[in-house]
């Protein structure tokens, strides 16, 4: 038998562009791209980070390009390994730990052309859209609730 086995990581790119010729909150437009098991849904991108590799660096990744702290949130979903499934026990493992990373781009930082484009499309929305169609997703709305986004003069509350 070998040593338990570690929750999967994932790092999720939130990504962010201002558009100075709209007003309010339609002007933080958020990257999001089509899912591949779910094609009418959408979600932020997001990856495996591999060995040896930051999740920060495996965020850009997903985003296709090369300073915020990560929002890292955990799976309610047990790893096989978990003594338990119970979320509130501290002895419960979950199955990802996502890190979610913060990324302010300029307008033409995000290639019409990558290497997932031919199975999946990127769209830029606004904030508030964006936050809705990824509810489907678990953790995807949290990750843009805690963003610290959320918190600077880009987002006038509602």
């Amino acid at each position: 038998m070998g040593a338990p086995r570690a929750p999967r990581h994932v790092a999720i790119a939130l990504a962010v562009r201002i558009d100075e010729s709209k007003a309010g909150r339609d002007r933080v437009l958020v990257c999001l791209v089509t899912s591949r098991k779910h094609k009418h849904e959408c979600v932020l991108p997001k990856g495996g980070v591999e060995k040896g590799e930051s999740a920060r660096a495996a965020a850009a990744r997903e985003l296709d390009e090369e300073d915020s702290e990560p929002i890292v949130i955990a799976d309610t979903k047990p790893h096989a390994t978990s003594p338990t499934s119970d979320v509130h026990d501290p002895t419960f493992v979950p199955h990802t730990l996502y890190s979610v990373h913060e990324f302010l781009v300029s307008d033409n930082a995000c290639k019409d052309t990558w290497l997932e484009s031919h199975e999946r499309v990127r769209r830029w929305v606004p904030w508030d859209e964006a936050y809705k169609r990824v509810q489907w997703r678990r953790g995807m709305g949290e990750a843009m609730q805690r963003a610290a986004l959320c918190a600077s003069a880009y987002l006038p509350p509602t």
